[in-house]
């Protein structure tokens, strides 16, 4: 994954999915639930295309929430005030591990 991209991780499938949005800003991995708070919609619209902006804020596909990288806060859109999932992760060896 280059730096400043994301992946999506799946896990399960159907109605018991549960995505995950990985992204890479240098050496650290950012995760969050792949659901924007607004619709319950992933954040991306095409497989592993996030928007990813100035390495500091995520923009939803679909509304154009903004949400910062730090905390996962919406601060500008439709779910201004609203927060995505943190899931702490860690890499080892290249591999992505829930921390």
């Amino acid at each position: 994954m280059l730096d400043g991209q994301g992946k999506e991780i799946v896990f399960g499938e159907g109605r018991d999915v549960f995505r995950v949005v990985v992204i890479r800003l240098g050496a650290q991995l950012l995760a969050f639930h792949n659901c924007c708070p607004h619709f319950s919609l992933p954040l991306n619209y095409e497989p592993d295309r996030f928007h990813v902006f100035d390495g500091d804020m995520l923009m939803c596909a679909h509304h154009t929430a903004i949400f910062r990288l730090t905390d996962g806060k919406c601060v500008d859109g439709p779910c201004a005030g609203a927060q995505l999932t943190v899931i702490p992760v860690a890499s080892d060896a290249g591999d992505v591990r829930v921390a």
